[in-house]
């Protein structure tokens, strides 16, 4: 009785699904794993069995990693099971088990969730790509997390035989796991920043990225990939027709306008992003919009120690802050040596997006040097800026400029 009905709530998942994708032309990666849990709490259990499930976890870098070795999977088997859209809670889980098809699932899972969904998921595999203790304050007790984390991993290894392939760089979890005997010690690569590419047991592989923390994340999909036993013939054939990830970085047009919009959770994230730009990444207008949602993590506790100093070195023509921690980043900015006559608020994503582009026109972009217009977002704002960007009519701007007033 129980396997007719989670059979029946698994059908029901995929046809959810399948509605929001063609009907509705929604990705639908949660909503339809949420009503299978609502009906069948054992659905996700259900739709796991007969699959080779592999974990990727971590801080930053998932749905990279996840990305990229799923591609290498699927350049062999031809199927593979993956939440593609970065859907990492069990709702988005349970979409992707229910939908997929195919005989090993490549699964992003958030870090907070994750050891309580080993049991269900029996994970042949788990990757961990980096650790921010930032953005683990988001529960309770991080510190607590972590040996929650541990000993799972040490419960998940004796009865599945999970085994675990950390980032090269993280010294967090290997020192956490330094004498765990499920580490899989598989040999490090060699990474190539200026040619975008990394060395691994006697083969180079080309990668469409330039930035350090993307080639590390590629560097552990790699090793991953070695430890399942697949072929550098699938792993070349794969890259070869990869793409950066759709959503974490993406390219949008506001009013004619090209910007970019990445996704930076936290300190590291941010760090990162500045020490990787290259003089001919550097933004002539910037947006930065930060809530502190839930979901957003404990934002007060790393605002105040990111390297916002960086911009006084690139000195864009114009800084935009926004978010329900606008004024709170204005200052952080400040103290750093940021001018208030420098800094602009806005309160939402139309206003936000008028006073960043106020003064540009498609016209003026195509005829002068190329302007680089990026937007920086933590969760729930990418959500409300991509929600506004994709619905925003092409008329044309027009706003007064008016500078942020910034309390000292």
């Amino acid at each position: 009785m129980i396997a007719l009905r989670s059979l029946a709530t698994a059908a029901l998942v995929r046809g959810l699904y399948i509605v929001g994708k063609h009907v509705f032309r929604r990705p639908a990666s949660a909503f339809p794993g949420a009503v299978g849990l609502a009906l069948d709490p054992d659905v996700m259990s259900f739709c796991r069995r007969g699959k080779d499930v592999v974990v990727v976890t971590g801080t930053n870098g998932k749905t990279t990693t996840t990305h990229l070795l799923a591609s290498m999977v699927k350049a062999r088997d031809r199927f593979v099971i993956t939440n593609a859209e970065g859907a990492n809670l069990p709702a988005g889980l349970v979409t992707a088990l229910c939908r997929g098809r195919g005989r090993i699932a490549v699964l992003e899972v958030d870090e907070g969730y994750m050891p309580n969904l080993l049991h269900t998921l029996q994970p042949k595999l788990v990757l961990f790509t980096n650790f921010a203790p930032d953005q683990i304050e988001r529960f309770d007790d991080g510190s607590k997390l972590l040996t929650f984390i541990k000993k799972r991993m040490a419960e998940a290894y004796e009865e599945y035989g999970t085994q675990l392939v950390l980032s090269q760089k993280d010294e967090a979890w290997h020192s956490l796991f330094v004498d765990a005997p499920y580490v899989l010690r598989v040999p490090f690569g060699t990474i190539d920043v200026s040619h975008g590419s990394v060395y691994l047991q006697g083969t180079r592989y080309a990668l469409p990225f330039r930035r350090r923390f993307e080639l590390e994340n590629a560097e552990l999909a790699l090793r991953a990939a070695y430890a399942m036993n697949l072929e550098p013939t699938h792993i070349e054939r794969a890259l070869s027709d990869v793409r950066p990830v759709e959503g974490r970085s993406t390219m949008f047009s506001y009013k004619g306008v090209p910007l970019t919009m990445t996704l930076v959770k936290n300190k590291s994230g941010f760090d990162a992003l500045f020490q990787a730009m290259s003089d001919e990444d550097r933004p002539d207008r910037v947006l930065i919009a930060l809530n502190d949602a839930p979901s957003d993590g404990v934002l007060g506790s790393w605002l105040w120690d990111v390297n916002f100093s960086f911009f006084k070195t690139i000195r864009p023509e114009r800084l935009v802050l926004s978010g329900t921690r606008a004024f709170e980043l204005a200052q952080a900015l400040y103290i750093q040596g940021i001018p208030r006559q420098a800094i602009w608020i806005a309160h939402d994503p139309e206003s936000s997006l008028e006073r960043l582009l106020e003064g540009l026109s498609p016209v003026a972009i195509e005829h002068e040097a190329r302007r680089k217009v990026h937007v920086y977002v933590n969760y729930t704002a990418f959500a409300q800026y991509r929600k506004y960007l994709t619905s925003v009519p092409a008329l044309s701007s027009s706003l007064s400029p008016r500078p942020a007033v910034v309390s000292s």
